[in-house]
């Protein structure tokens, strides 16, 4: 069993959990985690750990910075706030201006708090909030403390808006489009999201899924040392 951290670019409609199942069939071993979950919806740098790696969980979800490029579209609502929930609600869009995005994912930076979306694994007496949401139970609202060091526009062709941030662990993305549609008043959701770095590695050094499931002999050769994590 190699101990230590392969890096894979999680395909997106994969949880993260159905990620390690595959990587746990390949060396057919239990002791298979990962750093950070990314949504199904999600693709990108999903650190998953081997063997005594698996102890880095904590170190890794507790700190170091993500980057995330993604895409949202003004003028709708969803319960989940990206787009595969229930549609709520489809505004007008036309009145807002490209310069009211622009201002608007620019003021992301800096300390704040966070709504926690309804349908997350964030727990309230001990069940995940996603939990309650399905059941057609109350989910509570809840905060969390986020840090963003870095938003901008990449393109716009409206109502699609592409960004990138680089932010704490824990940042919810599709909190941010949420609340930028809050904002707006047209709305907004979470369309695409790809995690390009995960502290300490990015896209660059991962792996496709697919490659290693057809050549399961060339896993070791991927597998990073816990010192490698460690080395800061």
């Amino acid at each position: 069993m190699p101990n230590g951290i392969v890096i894979i670019d999680k395909p997106s409609g994969w949880t993260s959990m159905d990620v390690c199942a595959k990587i746990r069939g390949i060396l057919k071993e239990k002791r298979v985690g990962h750093g950070g979950t990314l949504d199904p919806m999600a693709g990108g740098v999903l650190l998953v750990l081997l063997g005594q790696g698996t102890k880095l969980s904590g170190y890794l979800l507790g700190g170091g910075a993500k980057i995330y490029r993604g895409t949202l579209e003004l003028g709708r609502e969803t319960d989940t706030w990206d787009r595969e929930g229930t549609v709520l609600a489809e505004n007008g869009w036309d009145g807002i201006s490209a310069d009211a995005v622009r201002r608007d994912i620019a003021s992301w930076t800096g300390s704040h708090m966070q709504p926690v979306p309804p349908y997350s694994a964030a727990k309230h007496n001990g069940r995940p909030l996603y939990s309650l949401a399905r059941s057609g139970q109350d989910v509570p609202e809840k905060t969390k403390r986020v840090e963003i060091s870095q938003a901008e526009v990449l393109s716009m062709e409206l109502p699609a808006v592409s960004f990138r941030v680089k932010c704490s662990s824990g940042t919810y993305i599709r909190s941010l489009a949420h609340s930028l549609g809050m904002r707006l008043g047209c709305g907004a959701v979470l369309t695409e999201l790809t995690r390009e770095y995960s502290h300490p590695f990015g896209l660059d050094r991962a792996v496709d899924l697919d490659f290693l499931q057809k050549n399961p002999e060339l896993l070791p050769q991927y597998v990073h040392p816990i010192r490698e994590v460690l080395a800061g």
